[in-house]
């Protein structure tokens, strides 16, 4: 997309981290074998940090086609590039949007850096809904801005964060935001598989090689299954979040399929990264303030 001059806009955030004790200090951020829990390095040192900085590129090429990009040159692993995103208003109220951005999960992950409540995001929002893919999703939006309204979203995104596809599937993505007044509410799932090739079954193979006792149990599943399996991966959410005058409350809790998020599936055998093929998590995060 090209246009005239965009709007530029940015956000700049700096930490310092203090310890109280010992504990992140003198021991690995990991815990052998699994690490379900995602700390940024940051934490586990006392010191001075750079936490983000975003430069957001916006503007609009016709009233119906708009773009946005957006770029954290802090990043010191893989692309700086966030977002980037062609919007286009049809004629009939949807509107498309293709790109690079969030998949649409949680509503902590789509709130901006700079309204977070807190200097981190919940675990439920930085590793759940804080997901870049590349994809296009086409959104519904009916009712009164000013009363009662909803936005209604249904998406196809690749399944790699911030990359293009090894394989024809695609997640499916879901999700109704209600608003009316001071209450916001919404449901969202996301529904996938495997993000590695998988043309002819066989470019796929499971950890530890192709063993039949993949987890050393004696009713681990067999090699077919795990293939068959295809580290089905799921998420199924909801939140409620009320903003009147300085008081806010949030809830907000989310279930599903760890799936390929500790993948048993790989180009190469690499060690199995979750227990079972069914394995299941539940977040949940609560928050107020005035």
């Amino acid at each position: 997309a090209s246009a005239q001059a965009p709007k530029i806009s940015g956000l700049a955030q700096v930490w310092y981290t203090q310890m109280l004790d010992n504990n992140l200090r003198l021991n690995s951020a990991s815990t052998a074998p699994n690490k379900y829990y995602n700390l940024r390095s940051e934490f586990t040192e006392n010191g001075f940090a750079i936490r983000r900085v975003e430069l957001k590129f916006s503007g609009k090429i016709t009233d119906e086609v708009e773009y946005e990009a957006m770029i954290d040159p802090t990043i010191s692993s893989g692309s700086i590039l966030q977002d980037a995103a062609i919007k286009y208003k049809t004629p009939f109220g949807a509107e498309i949007k293709v790109g690079q951005f969030k998949s649409l999960q949680t509503l902590e992950g789509l709130t901006s850096s700079s309204e977070l409540l807190f200097v981190e995001r919940s675990q439920m929002g930085r590793t759940l809904g804080d997901d870049r893919q590349r994809g296009g999703v086409v959104t519904f939006g009916f009712g009164d801005p000013k009363a009662f309204n909803a936005k209604l979203h249904v998406g196809v995104f690749n399944g790699a964060v911030k990359a293009n596809d090894a394989n024809a599937q695609k997640d499916v993505v879901l999700r109704a935001d209600f608003s009316a007044g001071a209450h916001k509410a919404g449901l969202f799932t996301l529904q996938g598989v495997t993000d590695v090739k998988d043309t002819t079954g066989l470019d796929i193979v499971p950890g530890q090689g192709a063993i039949d006792t993949a987890w050393g149990l004696t009713d681990a599943p067999t090699r077919a299954e795990i293939l068959g399996n295809k580290d089905k991966t799921t998420n199924l959410g909801a939140y409620y979040r009320f903003v009147q005058g300085g008081f806010q409350a949030d809830a907000e809790v989310i279930t599903g399929l760890v799936g390929r998020r500790f993948a048993t599936l790989a180009a190469t055998a690499p060690s199995l990264k979750r227990e079972h093929l069914d394995q299941k998590f539940m977040s949940a995060c609560v928050s107020a303030a005035y």
